[in-house]
């Protein structure tokens, strides 16, 4: 998928970007398996689209076509070489309704004559993160912003790119640098330091005690027979709590 990238490309570990893919590829049904859980690509020759391992399954071709690059865009276009073929390395899957032997299609197993297979050379060119460049975090932030479509009136500089500094705490690596009050630049923590957020205040704050008055008790007559010092009963008479009455 082109919106999918590895952190090391080498081993093909540790994929970014998965939650920028389009929504149409999580909502669009798989031609093969009829579903419409997981993300689907779409044939390389006609509409159908279906899932990765369920092409693989049903035996699709995989594999790369290199196609030549105008000399006017080569400075502004990433290009492979594989097997003295150099030009845009791009990766297709053919469905079984096309014949994908009438152009050159690089399988992905196939390999050059140092031993890379195309699929290595492929991710080496085309789907290495630039880990040694930005940050994993400003990576994560910027996937982030464009899900949200947050734009910046004034887009933060790259800290590697731009080789800024703290000028606090003298640090060279930050996710992101912050303009300070006086022209010169930030780090993360110390931007933070300097511009707390606002404290909400609590309502659970100092609570004051509530009070919860009882409405006085009012004795209420019972019948029974009073029981007397002596032990004696008097008869029936009206006595009142606690006295205990007997029958």
């Amino acid at each position: 998928m082109p919106d999918l990238l590895f952190t090391d490309s080498g081993h093909l570990k540790s994929i970014e970007g998965i939650s920028t893919l389009p929504a149409h590829r999580w909502t669009s049904r798989c031609s093969i398996c009829r579903e419409k859980e997981g993300a689907v690509v779409k044939c390389w020759h006609c509409s159908k689209e279906f899932h990765v391992s369920c092409a693989w399954n049903a035996s699709y071709k995989f594999g790369f076509e290199i196609q030549p690059v105008k000399s006017s865009r080569r400075d502004t276009t990433t290009t492979a070489t594989f097997q003295g073929e150099s030009g845009l390395m791009t990766a297709v899957v053919i469905c079984k309704d096309h014949d994908s032997t009438k152009r050159r299609i690089y399988d992905i197993c196939e390999t050059d004559e140092g031993g890379e297979t195309a699929l290595q050379v492929y991710c080496r060119a085309y789907k290495q993160a630039p880990v040694a460049q930005t940050h994993g975090l400003l990576r994560k932030a910027r996937r982030l912003d464009q899900i949200l479509n947050i734009q910046l009136e004034t887009p933060l500089p790259d800290p590697t790119l731009d080789n800024l500094q703290c000028s606090q705490c003298q640090t060279l690596y930050s996710p992101a640098f912050y303009p300070s009050d006086t022209g010169t630049w930030l780090c993360h923590s110390c931007n933070f330091k300097a511009h707390p957020p606002p404290v909400q205040p609590s309502s659970t704050t100092n609570p004051t005690p509530t009070t919860i008055s009882s409405p006085p008790l009012t004795p209420e007559p019972m019948e029974g027979i009073l029981t007397t010092p002596n032990g004696t009963g008097t008869g029936t008479e009206q006595a009142y709590a606690p006295v205990v009455a007997s029958t």
